[in-house]
């Protein structure tokens, strides 16, 4: 279990550096939409968007930016500004104003006639020269690209799809000048200038960038993005280019190989020595200054590094709902004053981000409780949906900037990358399961390979986590039958006890009623035969039963006081 949420780790982590500038490329607003009451023509003005909405012969001019998975903007009708949202699915455009959708499907662009229709004015593409479109489109089932790569670059995959390569510009300092580079060297490749959009470019780490596009080859459309991070010298570049009609497992072989780059951060390539865990459940790999101190892999395995880099794999942790009835018990015992469960851990269910934002500072709490480091959510990242390992379960992976303060006070701004399930369990809770890496912000590119591949060489020893599981197992049967037994030692115990004191309390009233006989000198006689009771003389009641019993034996009975309010007990 734990070696496939390992491995399924690690796809979703390939090349996540650069995957995310992929969400620029697969949500690329420009060109022309046409729906059944709306048509737009969108086009690039650098990293924002301008065109106009068409509504029967009304024309209104448009304005907008990309904000995370959509676009925000204005249109103007009379002087007046309207505020609209846009998303994209595919080829179809949703524009939402006033609560009110329009959707609308983007129209093939003929290169011959409609190739001025998004121009960039982007200076990424300026000096990008026009190759020859009077090329033979390539057939379906052949590479689109139909050209080597440029010089200085290396293939790391190619299909009938499309391509991944990667390079160095030494002399690109900061991520644009390296794109500038880029699309010049890719400019003979394309028919014609490249459609540049949502070029981005990290505050932080000059660096760190990248730009999607749209293109054609050979007359085919394609699609695909430029993804720059700090390389060994300069910048370095990977660049993925696609056929837009690629199906996801065709996808999957160009994606994958990014893991070799480290997201274009460059390749861990660092020998690792093999860690055996001393209760022999398996082996993990740990470059020179990592290290761990866990004594099995069937729990929670916390590896740290050299420069405040730590993994935590296998971090599972029971999390009750706050309407949930454990939790209602835990309030009840807190409101008398009684002791209660210090480490529950309560979140409404919600996506993985959500609850790690949730449980974040009731795990800090505990920390701080037991002299450890302390965490506090700065914000998420970004937060994709993958699929879980448990059916009706909820995955993704989750990047989330962290500030983490330890015991002297001292406070690191670190990255971190999870991969969160949420397993359902019974009524009222459900499971956190998590294998986290995480590294100072400055560091994290360069650190995200090396934690990748420790996590990739986990390998337990499934036969003897399977039998420290039997014995935890028979442990746990063991112990609840121990404390089922004791318990029922106990209940019959207190059965006991509380027999013996009634049958006391019994032989007391009983006496009681004795005496109050004496005292009141009446008992009285039951008629067995009509079920009459009467009242006699104690002193006459003997001989009136004898008398009326001659004709009818056993038919009058006396009923002495403490048998007829105090039934004996045995």
């Amino acid at each position: 279990m734990k070696k496939s949420i390992i491995r399924s780790l690690a796809a979703a982590f390939v090349g996540i550096s650069v995957l995310s500038a992929a969400s620029a490329w697969a949500k690329d607003y420009a060109g022309k939409f046409q729906g059944a009451d709306l048509s737009a023509v969108i086009s690039h003005d650098g990293d924002s968007y301008t065109g106009t909405i068409q509504r029967g012969s009304a024309a209104f001019p448009l304005t907008a930016k990309e904000n995370n998975d959509h676009l925000e903007g204005t249109f103007v009708s009379g002087g007046a500004s309207f505020s609209f949202i846009a998303t994209m699915d595919g080829d179809q455009l949703t524009l939402t104003t006033d609560n009110t959708p329009f959707a609308m499907k983007r129209e093939p662009v003929n290169p011959l006639t409609d190739a001025a229709l998004a121009p960039s004015s982007n200076p990424l593409t300026q000096g990008a020269a026009p190759s020859d479109n009077g090329q033979t489109p390539a057939p379906a089932n052949q590479n689109p690209t139909g050209a080597a790569a440029p010089d200085g670059y290396t293939v790391l995959a190619t299909t009938d799809y499309g391509y991944t390569m990667t390079t160095e510009k030494p002399a690109a300092d900061n991520a644009h000048a390296a794109l500038v580079a880029t699309f010049q060297d890719l400019a003979n490749s394309f028919d014609g200038h490249p459609n540049i959009g949502g070029a981005y470019s990290d505050q932080r780490e000059p660096h760190n960038g990248g730009a999607a596009f749209t293109a054609q080859i050979h007359g085919q459309n394609m699609k695909g993005f430029v993804a720059c991070r700090a390389g060994a010298q300069g910048t370095s570049v990977t660049v993925l280019c696609c056929r837009a009609d690629i199906p996801a497992d065709e996808m999957k072989k160009l994606v994958e190989p990014l893991g070799q780059v480290g997201g274009g951060g460059g390749q861990a390539n660092l020998p690792l020595n093999p860690y055996e865990f001393p209760d022999g459940t398996g082996t993990i790999g740990l470059p020179e200054g990592w290290q761990t101190n866990a004594s099995s892999c069937n729990g929670t395995v916390i590896v740290t590094g050299p420069a405040n880099q730590e993994i935590y794999i296998g971090f599972d942790v029971p999390v009750y709902l706050p309407d949930s009835q454990a939790v209602q018990m835990q309030q009840q015992m807190a409101a008398q004053g009684m002791p209660t469960q210090a480490s529950m851990l309560v979140s409404p269910m919600g996506s993985p981000g959500q609850v790690l934002t949730n449980l974040m500072p009731q795990i800090s709490q505990m920390s701080r409780a037991q002299g450890l480091a302390t965490y506090q959510v700065q914000r998420i990242e970004s937060e994709k949906q993958i699929q879980p390992s448990m059916q009706g379960a909820m995955a993704a992976v989750v990047v989330s900037d962290l500030s983490r303060t330890d015991t002297n006070g001292n406070t690191t701004q670190l990255r971190r990358l999870s991969r969160i399930e949420l397993d359902p369990l019974m009524q009222g809770n459900f499971m956190y399961a998590s294998v986290d890496l995480e590294a100072p912000l400055e560091t994290f590119d360069k650190d995200l390979p090396v934690m990748l591949e420790i996590c990739a060489s986990l390998k337990p020893n499934y036969e003897v986590v399977a039998g420290e599981n039997r014995q935890r197992m028979d442990a746990q049967n063991a112990w609840f039958a121990g404390e089922q037994a004791a318990h029922n030692t106990q209940v019959s115990g207190g059965e006991d006890y509380i027999h013996g004191q009634e049958v006391d309390s019994n032989i007391r009233d009983r006496c009681f009623a004795d005496s109050d006989e004496e005292l009141i000198f009446s008992r009285t006689m039951l008629d067995t035969a009509t079920g009459e009771r009467t009242s006699e003389n104690l002193g006459d009641i003997d001989d009136i039963v004898a008398k009326l019993n001659e004709n009818d034996p056993g038919r009058f009975v006396e009923i002495p006081l403490r048998d007829e309010l105090f039934p004996a007990i045995h």
